[in-house]
């Protein structure tokens, strides 16, 4: 699906969702009015319709640290009110309250929606109860690929709305043929949620042949693990964000810390405020990465004049050098992935030109910053963009990749290795990092991310000429993909950052003996 025809079905998705919200409220007011309703069905519906609006709320807040801190005590609310909608729905077919071709499409998709969202609250538990529990919401999130794209793994956002059954004969032809919109789209969501199953049910099993990989000693101790803090920032940080991540970079001591900046966070207050907060997060020897990712109009603005656009972020980079001073310096965060989501499709020239452009300016400022580029989605414009970024005459210090989470879990991280291994090979001379390492913990599991950074982990440093690897995120931020959950309990994923520090740091130690 085109990048423009992604963003016109967003809209309409978040549309027809809000139309069944508004369905689900007005059908619970009718069904409690009407007098021939059994009593348990009438309370059961009026109750549906209490929760929905404060539910959805919960769902969408209870994603993220930020918004989440206050949400996640009742983020049991939202599996509570898909389960009592699929009741509503269950109940009326069995009763023959409504028709069957209404009610036995909305049963099915309730069903599978309570179960996604079940599926989701026992994440934390898949050690436990293993990974086939994480199925039903593994594949509701690949079914929202279709409408999303890969942002629906992690994105608080992307929620399947729950139907109500509506009990009272539908009054002119308007209404029936909202509920035939109804009951056709309950189909085409169940069918397409029901395919995903079995490739959903591979992707949360494929996790477990990292168990058996282990890290590689780096004697020499020229690997450094870093970790993403903050989220992206087009203002000041959030004093929440800044206490719980000042917290966790005391507890694993990371030897870089990465942010991420839009272009309204490069103006003068907003850097210089991060650049007070940078003053508390690093550490004499910690590594600074700083990334320029985009701003919510950046497509408009680069549709109206590219040439205006680019010269635009060169001063964003200037500012950034002169105020943060990073050790490295990304000018675009993921250009087919990240930026073609909020770009569009950008021509590969413009690409070179600004980031040649964008290093000249970095190196002219300070010539211990390194500026690096990240491959993320390893598609031909990928490999053509670190193709020419490899090359003495790009001005391009760093090769880097980002390993995103996909719908095929490990096979995909483990494709993105292997290309990974070929791209390396012609570009012998240059520094690499992995800049974006994590999984999704929400849909394919917490042991399972824990899983994706030991296996990652293991293969960067059986690489010499890879330097690093960044951590993202330290918490539910801008994606459900954080080392802190919202609530501020620490994932497992942590301990596999523990063992890796001490593991590097002794290998160390071990290196400078005589």
């Amino acid at each position: 699906m085109g990048l423009s025809s992604r963003v016109l079905s967003s809209a309409v998705f978040f549309i027809v969702s809000a139309l069944i919200l508004v369905s689900d409220v007005v059908t619970a007011g009718e069904i409690a009015r009407l007098p021939r309703a059994p009593r348990a069905f009438a309370y059961l519906s009026a109750f549906c319709g209490l929760l929905i609006l404060p539910a959805t709320l919960v769902g969408f807040a209870s994603g993220s640290v930020l918004a989440g801190r206050t949400m996640y005590t009742i983020a049991w609310l939202w599996p509570l009110t898909l389960a009592l909608f699929a009741a509503q729905a269950i109940y009326s077919w069995a009763r023959r309250l409504a028709t069957p071709g209404l009610a036995l499409p909305i049963v099915a998709y309730n069903v599978l929606v309570a179960l996604a969202a079940i599926s989701r609250s026992l994440a934390s538990f898949d050690d436990v109860l293993g990974e086939l529990v994480l199925v039903p919401e593994a594949a509701r999130a690949s079914a929202l690929a279709l409408v999303f794209g890969r942002e629906a793994l992690g994105s608080p956002f992307a929620l399947l709305v729950p139907m109500l059954v509506p009990a009272h004969p539908a009054r002119g032809r308007a209404m029936r043929l909202s509920r035939s919109a109804l009951a056709t789209l309950a189909v085409v969501t169940s069918c397409i949620v029901a395919l995903e199953w079995p490739p959903a049910a591979r992707a949360v099993t494929t996790y477990g042949g990292f168990d058996a990989q282990r890290l590689q000693e780096r004697p020499g101790g020229d690997f450094t693990l870093g970790l993403w803090v903050l989220p992206t920032l087009d203002a000041p940080p959030p004093s929440l964000a800044l206490t719980y991540d000042l917290q966790l970079i005391d507890s694993l001591t990371p030897g870089a810390i990465a942010v991420e900046l839009t272009p309204n966070g490069t103006r003068s207050g907003a850097l210089d405020s991060l650049n007070r907060t940078l003053d508390d997060l690093r550490r004499d020897s910690t590594l600074l990465i700083v990334a320029l990712g985009y701003d919510r109009h950046d497509r408009d603005r680069f549709a109206a004049s590219p040439d205006e656009y680019a010269v635009a972020r060169i001063r964003e980079i200037d500012r950034i050098v002169r105020t943060l001073r990073p050790d490295y310096v990304l000018p675009a965060r993921e250009p087919y992935e990240a930026g073609k989501r909020a770009l569009g499709d950008v021509p590969m020239a413009w690409w070179m030109s600004y980031l040649s452009k964008a290093a000249d300016t970095a190196h002219v400022l300070r010539p211990r910053t390194l500026v690096g580029i990240e491959a993320a989605s390893f598609s031909a414009n990928d490999s053509a963009l670190y193709h020419w970024a490899a090359t003495p005459g790009s001005g391009i210090d760093v090769l880097g990749f980002a390993f995103v989470p996909s719908y095929a879990g490990a096979a995909a991280l483990q494709a993105r290795m292997r290309a990974a291994d070929r791209w390396m090979r012609i570009a012998q001379s240059k520094e690499h990092w992995i800049f974006a390492a994590g999984e999704t913990p929400a849909t394919h599991g917490e042991r399972n991310q824990a899983r994706a950074l030991q296996g990652t982990l293991a293969w960067a440093t059986s690489r010499t000429r890879i330097r690093g690897l960044i951590v993202r995120s330290a918490g539910d931020y801008d994606a459900v993909n954080g080392i802190r959950a919202p609530g501020g309990r620490l994932r497992p994923v942590a301990d596999v950052l523990r063992r890796a520090r001490t593991l590097l740091a002794e290998s160390r130690a071990l290196g400078r003996e005589p």
